[in-house]
């Protein structure tokens, strides 16, 4: 079978699509493939085709900064995650004692989805962890079993022991 210029693109562009869609797994073959992939566009084409696992890989992180008087950081790296005003309840535990539950908390990298039994019933669950240095944090509620726990679905929890608090900058001038 002989392909053309385009049938070719198409071809490469339908692989490269389906090892960035593989990108999670950190198989050396899926790796090598991948680069052999635009390897060879960038021969054949003269072009470069960057996946967006590829954009992931790169070097530069764009950290988000969510504002507030009270600040909450990961206490490796000392990144701004939330603020007070997002705080929901501290009365948690996690892995490593007391815990909050925050509304929203930025600058995060998420875990796959995992059936976790907790002392409030069954959870799914994805681990959280800082977006700059990797530490693990807590956890994001994705769905609860319990009708009477739904209200933590989407909402994070940051062990107390991983972060830090300390003052912000309020929102306003004056």
């Amino acid at each position: 079978m002989i392909l053309t210029s385009h049938g070719f693109i198409q071809a490469v562009l339908m692989l490269m699509i389906r090892f960035s869609i593989m990108a999670a797994f950190t198989d050396a073959r899926v790796l090598v493939i991948r680069r052999l992939l635009l390897f060879t566009c960038r021969l054949t084409f003269g072009f470069i085709l960057i996946s967006a696992a590829d954009l992931l890989e790169m070097g530069r992180i764009f950290l988000e900064h969510i504002g507030g008087s009270r600040m909450f950081s990961c206490a490796g790296c000392d990144t701004i995650l939330t603020n007070r005003n997002e705080l929901i309840s501290t009365r948690f535990t996690g892995a490593t004692g007391r815990a909050f539950l925050f509304n929203k908390v930025v600058n995060l990298t998420y875990s796959e989805v995992q059936d976790r039994v907790m002392l409030t019933g069954r959870h799914m669950v994805r681990d959280v962890s800082c977006k700059n240095c990797e530490a693990k944090l807590g956890w994001i509620y994705e769905f609860a079993t319990e009708e009477n726990q739904r209200y933590k679905e989407g909402r994070v929890i940051l062990e107390r022991a991983l972060v830090t608090e300390s003052d912000g900058v309020d929102d306003y001038i004056g």
